[in-house]
């Protein structure tokens, strides 16, 4: 096997490995919204661990665990702190429902810059060689997708949280109060207070597949950005100079053939 063909598999294999961890984070994160739709639960609960878990807002509180410590972190940052916690409900133009502004601000922030970012990255590494000691273009894309990350994850771990604890009170109504009293501890994943917004406005006002489209534009869609970003990332599988079958190209072979036949013309008689 080739040295390519090696990178290709590994980069093939590193890409399944993310689908599959974001289908099984975005599976837990949209259970709560997506069983009740056949049967199984009640939307109600969802919202009802969420304003749980997220707490009531309140100057200096962002949240329970280690969702609402990260919160906290990313509201002291100057200028755009403020807008990525606020609490602050606002109406979806078109469908009349409300979420917080925060929630909204963290999506659209964590697009720009994972995205947008790793784009930048790419068409600068366009103009970088293998062999430049600075190559600007893996900077910029770490820290793109970092901050993407650092910006969704808040969001991300109280979808986990109420997921899981969702899951867990479908087994068992006494099973469901404990994982959530263990989730909203100190040292657990915890939920931001952004949640207890979205929860207390909306619970009871959900049915069929609105509940899931709103979850989906708040915690649900903070993994969405981070994991294009991911996969924009990958590296790219760089092509042969091989034919599969392992043959040289036309152009190779051409000039194989034509050193062969330099050496096999006779040498130019003398002239007379």
């Amino acid at each position: 096997m080739t040295n390519e063909h090696q990178q290709h598999g590994e980069n093939h294999t590193g890409h399944l490995l993310l689908l599959g961890a974001a289908g099984l984070v975005g599976s837990i994160i949209l259970a709560p919204y997506v069983l009740p739709i056949i049967g199984i639960g009640e939307t109600s609960s969802a919202h009802g661990l969420m304003s749980f878990m997220g707490g009531e807002a309140a100057p200096g509180f962002y949240g329970s665990g280690m969702a609402g410590a990260l919160q906290g972190g990313i509201a002291s940052l100057p200028i755009v702190g403020e807008a990525l916690t606020s609490t602050t409900l606002v109406t979806i133009p078109g469908i009349a429902m409300t979420m917080t502004a925060g929630a909204l601000t963290t999506v659209l922030t964590s697009a720009v810059i994972g995205i947008g970012g790793v784009m930048l990255a790419n068409w600068i590494e366009k103009g970088e060689k293998k062999d430049d000691k600075l190559h600007w273009s893996n900077i910029v894309r770490t820290l793109a997708l970092g901050t993407s990350i650092l910006i969704s994850l808040p969001s991300i771990l109280t979808g986990i949280s109420v997921g899981v604890a969702f899951l867990a009170d479908l087994m068992n109504t006494q099973w469901g109060n404990n994982v959530a009293y263990a989730l909203s501890s100190k040292y657990g994943l915890g939920a931001t207070s952004m949640a207890s917004g979205i929860g207390a406005s909306t619970a009871g006002a959900l049915s069929g597949l609105i509940a899931p489209v709103l979850h989906l534009l708040t915690c649900g869609a903070a993994i969405i950005p981070p994991v294009l970003a991911l996969f924009m990332a990958q590296p790219k599988h760089e092509k042969s100079q091989e034919t599969p079958e392992g043959h040289p190209t036309s152009h190779h072979q051409h000039e194989r053939w034509q050193r062969r036949l330099d050496k096999s013309e006779p040498a130019a008689s003398p002239a007379r």
